[in-house]
């Protein structure tokens, strides 16, 4: 579970200045605009000796000290009563140290909000080279960009996920496909997608946008209606960046049909081709609602950003009709 640590900047305007992540052992808070990283461990109830002064500080789940270290407990229904409230301690330097130690050159973590810094810049570089004609090794650059967020997703999830609500010093171009493509993991992994089906779905998430890739900057800082050329290279982007994949060398069928089909509605009403429910394929509807839901997350020159709930109540009630569905099972 993820929970965003807000403050109040001016009435009615709230700034993200952190998120806690609560996992089933541990807990992290992260600090935003620093390189502060805490993490804690959730403590085992009989490692609090009665009568004995408190080796470490104990925090509950929502981060708020409980009991000092040095704290002597005085019986069971004590620590029964913050038992009830989640039991942490912060570790030290030293564990956190040790912890890294232990693992192997492959099962070194990346830090969510590092890597998609990384993903972004390489995608900068990727995406005007590859409109130009002139990429070289795409599909391996892209490849290296999936299985990188695949990893990250097995085992920091949360703040990954996290990570995309906070969409700075990057283009709209490049933050969007980035957001879109973390989201079409954590969809795909829910639907118990192979892990080959979902690089592809990532891919395509990616280079969804090829096709306007300078007009997309335009439209994020317009506030006037949509000129007909504008709406004409609209209508026709998803094609376009279907063909400029192909001139690079993508061959992966999957990836081109979910960039071709990206905006097509079950309704009949999308595009380019007006495709019905039953002719858009799962991998195009994954990627349809994690772009509506990336889109309305991130603030415009027309409109501020909204949260999150705001956001999935807005995809799948005002736009009920025409929205992708997919199906999750839940065991």
């Amino acid at each position: 579970m993820v929970i965003f640590v807000c403050f109040p900047e001016t009435p009615g305007c709230r700034v993200i200045v952190g998120i806690l992540v609560l996992n089933s052992s541990y807990t992290q808070f992260i600090v935003f605009n620093s390189t502060l990283v805490m993490q804690f461990i959730r403590i085992n109830p009989n490692d609090i000796k009665i009568g004995q002064p408190l080796p470490w500080s104990v925090y509950c789940a929502e981060q708020a000290m409980l009991l000092q270290k040095g704290t002597l407990i005085s019986s069971k229904q004590q620590i029964g009563t913050f038992v009830e409230r989640g039991l942490f301690r912060r570790l030290s330097p030293e564990e956190v140290a040790k912890s890294e130690l232990k693992l192997t050159p492959n099962e070194k973590r990346l830090n969510p909000f590092a890597a998609k810094e990384e993903w972004s810049s390489e995608l900068a570089k990727l995406l005007p080279v590859i409109v130009a004609g002139e990429a070289v090794n795409v599909c391996s650059r892209i490849e290296s960009m999936t299985a990188n967020l695949q990893k990250i997703c097995d085992y920091d999830a949360d703040t990954l996920l996290a990570a995309i609500h906070l969409s700075r010093g990057f283009a709209y171009t490049v933050v969007h496909p980035v957001h879109t493509a973390i989201l079409c993991e954590l969809l795909g992994k829910r639907l118990k997608l192979e892990a080959e089906e979902r690089r592809s779905i990532l891919a395509a998430a990616l280079t969804m946008n090829l096709g306007m890739l300078e007009l997309q900057d335009v439209l994020f800082a317009q506030q006037t209606p949509l000129t007909d050329t504008q709406k004409k290279e609209i209508f026709s982007h998803p094609s376009q960046s279907m063909k400029m994949l192909k001139q690079v060398g993508v061959t992966d069928e999957l990836w081109l049909e979910a960039v071709g089909s990206h905006h097509e509605k079950v309704d009949g009403s999308g595009y380019p081709k007006r495709l019905l429910e039953d002719q858009i394929c799962q991998a195009a509807r994954i990627i349809a609602l994690a772009d509506m839901y990336s889109a309305l997350i991130t603030p415009r020159m027309h409109r501020s950003s909204l949260m999150p709930k705001e956001a999935l109540k807005s995809v799948f009630e005002s736009k009920r009709p025409s929205v992708p569905s997919i199906e999750i099972v839940v065991n």
